[in-house]
């Protein structure tokens, strides 16, 4: 990510996502130990804290700065993404806390910074869908035998740029 100009903003959520992947395929077994541990379900809730999922809480830190500072929080027809399924309210209310306290922790400034509720579900979009894939991946779990990966992982950060506006 380095070789990326802070000023590309697209290009740097892409390297951060390759670098990922890049990452937990030369590691699988560090993935596996991170990422791969399944937790009970009525944990989930009760007992997460940031600290648990350090990349997640970066990487979720970082998408949520980039849209929010960016403000092209818009799709391919340039409509705004602002709309929230309402049976995530809630949730994304309680880890916005979470989200400034990590922005904080990197460094940012966060008065008057604009993450709101689609900044949040957009970041957790973006998350889900790099993990699933890159789990998938590494557990070698794909539905089917498929030759080049990598082709479905760019089609993958195409698709997710477009959908949020993210691409350059």
């Amino acid at each position: 990510m380095d070789n990326v100009p802070a000023a590309d903003g697209p290009g740097r959520v892409s390297a951060i996502c390759r670098s990922f992947r890049s990452w937990s395929l030369a590691h699988p077994q560090e993935f596996s130990l991170v990422f791969g541990s399944p937790k009970e379900p009525s944990a989930l809730r009760t007992e997460w804290h940031p600290a648990d999922d350090p990349f997640a809480r970066v990487f979720l830190g970082l998408m949520a700065r980039f849209f929010a500072e960016t403000g092209g929080i818009v799709d391919t027809e340039g409509q705004s993404i602002d709309w929230v399924p309402p049976d995530l309210v809630d949730d994304l209310r309680e880890y916005e806390y979470v989200l400034r306290e990590v922005l904080e922790e990197m460094g940012a400034e966060i008065r008057g910074f604009p993450l709101n509720l689609a900044v949040i579900h957009l970041s957790l979009q973006w998350w889900v869908r790099l993990y699933g894939h890159v789990a998938l991946e590494v557990f070698g779990a794909f539905p089917f035998a498929l030759s080049d990966s990598e082709a479905l992982f760019e089609t993958l950060l195409e698709d997710l740029a477009k959908s949020t506006g993210v691409s350059g």
